[in-house]
């Protein structure tokens, strides 16, 4: 399904159509928003009334697509006025909201510059992640599902209670992208992650 949105009502939009919560709008189904840059916001928001701790979000998207502008969006609603900036070279950021409702700490990983799967085991994730955390991982396809079953099975990281993963494409307007929301099993991460 494919909705086209003018960019005011992004939000109005998703609740009026798909009711007040995320998960249900998705039903293990692929969905589809169209969103100019100035609702990228409003998008967002509705993402953050719906995240919990222990959740995964995986983007993926071509180079220079918006996965560290989603990112950065939807952090800046835990802590307004921080920036936020990609982790491409130092693989991962942390940031810690103690003020924040139930999500205290967001990990931010960027694995584009890695080259093998055994990467992702040196990186410390395990030691960031906890029951208060959220992850949000750009790049998440360049491990493959069997370097994804080695990262839990070595490190014993806490496994996602959810895994949403958001496509982001550039269309032909260069401040419109369509951003492809899936729900993800732990079995699926780790089994069949470029599905």
């Amino acid at each position: 399904m494919k909705v086209s949105i003018p960019s005011k009502r992004v939000c109005e939009v998703i609740r009026v159509m798909h009711g007040s919560k995320l998960a249900s709008w998705l039903n293990g189904d692929s969905q589809a928003l169209i969103v100019d840059n100035k609702s990228l916001s409003e998008l967002t928001t509705v993402l953050f009334d719906e995240v919990q701790p222990s959740d995964w979000i995986l983007l993926e998207g071509d180079l220079g697509a918006g996965k560290t502008t989603f990112v950065s969006s939807l952090l800046s609603h835990f802590s307004k006025g921080s920036v936020f900036t990609s982790p491409t070279f130092s693989l991962l950021n942390v940031h810690e909201f103690p003020s924040a409702s139930i999500i205290k700490r967001a990990c931010h990983l960027d694995l584009y510059r890695i080259r093998s799967d055994e990467e992702l085991i040196h990186i410390g994730l395990e030691l960031q992640v906890n029951e208060a955390s959220l992850v949000l991982i750009e790049w998440s396809e360049n491990v493959s599902p069997d370097g994804w079953s080695s990262f839990f099975n070595v490190t014993y990281c806490r496994r996602p209670k959810r895994i949403i993963r958001i496509s982001i494409e550039h269309l032909e307007q260069p401040s419109i992208r369509r951003y492809t929301f899936d729900w993800l099993r732990y079995d699926e991460l780790v089994g069949q992650i470029h599905s």
